[in-house]
């Protein structure tokens, strides 16, 4: 478990990319990556209306406890749903996406340690969710599909 201080930073510039990657290895205390080829086979701009799913580990809504969940992303409804299991049978929650903001880095009040360092914090309705990933590449292109909805 790693509890990383990641800057804030919303660019999808390859330069803010690039700092953003600096910041998470350095706080996180991993060893130096190559960040060229961290972003390199990285589609960090999926089409528009694209949907996301994969493995992630999301904190409750105290941002307590990291579970891990499949989560489903929808970006033309405007929501992610999140599962016990790849065949998205046991329903877990939903988050509503419309008009979200999401950041890369951990909320402030985080209170536990972070399974990974890759950590996105959703803002939407009032509620604030963190998202941690397996790897950058990961967290960027869930970055780029949140940051588009």
């Amino acid at each position: 478990m790693v509890q990383p201080r990641t800057a804030m930073l919303c660019s999808r510039s390859h330069d803010g990319l690039l700092e953003l990657l600096a910041a998470i290895r350095l706080s996180s205390g991993l060893p130096a990556p190559d960040l060229e080829a961290a972003l390199s086979g990285t589609d960090l701009a999926p089409p528009e209306g694209a949907s996301l799913s994969g493995w992630l580990y999301k904190s409750d809504a105290a941002l307590g406890d990291f579970k891990r969940r499949f989560m489903s992303l929808d970006p033309i409804l405007g929501r992610a749903q999140y599962y016990k299991d790849e065949g998205q049978e046991n329903l877990k929650g939903e988050l509503r996406l419309e008009g979200c903001i999401a950041v890369a880095g951990p909320p402030s009040r985080l209170r536990v340690q972070l399974p990974t360092p890759y950590v996105i914090t959703v803002a939407s309705g009032g509620r604030i969710t963190a998202l941690c990933l397996d790897s950058i590449g990961e967290m960027l292109t869930w970055l780029s599909v949140l940051q588009a909805i």
